[in-house]
């Protein structure tokens, strides 16, 4: 090996490690999130400087991401001068570059996927274990985490966590030391999420969890069984609480306003948008009697890249959204060994999650929408370990 070869292979490593720091990092320390970004990408610029190219797997998937990012700076070109914001480019570029690392990455050395997996399981359980103590040691109605302050995201964070976690479960239950730990995991990802009391990232994680039983079992039927069960507990739960905020409150009201007045903004400029992250600043406010609210975003996934970045942006980032579940769905199908296909599984239901959360919020922004882009790039890896550890000698993942 060359001494060039020597060096990016170096920068690889350091892309590597910047991502697993990202992903640890991501839900309780800002200041970490932005080293690990910029070690990440200080690692893929030097080895692309050396001649090692970025690869991906699935070059439809980075083609639709590279639209949408590309449709958000012609919005920002295309804006009313006092809409223009420079540091909302950079937003974009950060919120959406763990995906382009992530599949880089892994498109070279398929068994990163699981350890980048790891590094979300081991953030999130760290960051819930961290927010339940201070839930219960302090006086907050409603749970949220040490970076992502708000209770909505917070709740989309840990609906995509659970997803991953509980698919790793089932692949590794009997597992020495992984089975534990996953345990651990998947309990303090899932209590914090019901104390987060968001509706949009508990039915996310509901829906999260049907996509699991659909992959996992051969008979597709059971996913519907598992929705109609929760469904069947949330409509108990709605006639023995019916004063619960998770189906009584002014916010559900103020969500289906705010989406008629996104419709307006959006045949206001229907093309390119009004501007990348300015929608706190077109004047959207719900009022009643108890008085007037700022709308700070649209409360639809979909809905506010429209009237941020038009219907150009809105169509590549909802083409994205289906090709990274086809993706997932073929690295599913695809995947030689049961923990590679948990880890393609835990994917599929933490994108399932994210675009269900996104129904009611916006689940591709901020933390969470680093997590999800990073995770379309897991699910988009295929043959993620070419010889599982605990199944040496099996070819697809037989009894242990």
């Amino acid at each position: 090996m060359t001494m060039r070869e020597r060096l990016a292979s170096g920068f690889e490593s350091l892309q590597s490690f910047g991502l697993v720091l990202l992903l640890v990092a991501l839900p309780y320390s800002e200041g970490l999130k932005n080293t690990a970004i910029a070690l990440a990408f200080l690692g893929f610029a030097g080895k692309t400087l050396l001649g090692r190219m970025p690869r991906f797997q699935d070059p439809a998937l980075a083609w639709a991401l590279l639209a949408y990012v590309a449709a958000c700076f012609l919005s920002f070109a295309l804006a009313r001068p006092e809409l223009q914001r420079p540091p909302e480019l950079l937003t974009v570029l950060m919120t959406t570059s763990p995906f382009f690392l992530a599949a880089d990455a892994c498109s070279r050395r398929p068994s990163r996927a699981l350890l980048f997996t790891w590094a979300i399981l081991i953030g999130a359980l760290l960051a819930g274990l961290a927010a339940y103590g201070s839930f219960l040691t302090g006086y907050q109605e409603r749970l949220s985490l040490a970076s992502i302050e708000n209770p909505v995201p917070a709740a989309e964070y840990l609906a995509i966590a659970l997803g991953v976690s509980l698919a790793l479960l089932i692949a590794e239950y009997r597992a020495g030391l992984a089975g534990p730990l996953l345990v651990l995991a998947t309990g303090f990802t899932a209590v914090p999420l019901v104390m987060t009391r968001s509706r949009g990232g508990l039915l996310g994680a509901a829906c999260g969890g049907a996509a699991i039983v659909a992959a996992s079992l051969r008979r597709r039927r059971y996913a519907v069984v598992a929705l109609v069960v929760v469904a069947g507990l949330v409509a108990t739960f709605a006639l023995m609480h019916p004063n619960s905020r998770l189906f009584m409150g002014r916010n559900i009201t103020a969500r289906f306003d705010t989406w008629q007045r996104s419709v307006e903004l959006i045949a206001e400029r229907p093309l390119t948008g009004h501007g990348p992250g300015i929608y706190w600043a077109l004047g959207v406010t719900y009022e009643d009697h108890k008085g007037e609210e700022h709308q700070l975003n649209a409360h639809n996934t979909l809905f506010h890249a429209a009237a941020e970045n038009g219907l150009v942006g809105a169509g590549a980032l909802a083409a994205f959204l289906v090709l990274a579940l086809r993706a997932a769905v073929r690295s599913i199908r695809g995947a030689r060994h049961a923990v590679g296909r948990a880890v393609a599984v835990g994917a599929l239901a933490g994108i399932v999650a994210s675009i269900v959360a996104g129904l009611t919020a916006v689940s591709t922004d901020a933390e969470p929408g680093m997590l999800f882009y990073a995770l379309v790039a897991l699910g988009a890896t295929r043959h993620v370990m070419s010889v599982p550890p605990s199944e040496t000698g099996t070819r697809d993942g037989g009894a242990r």
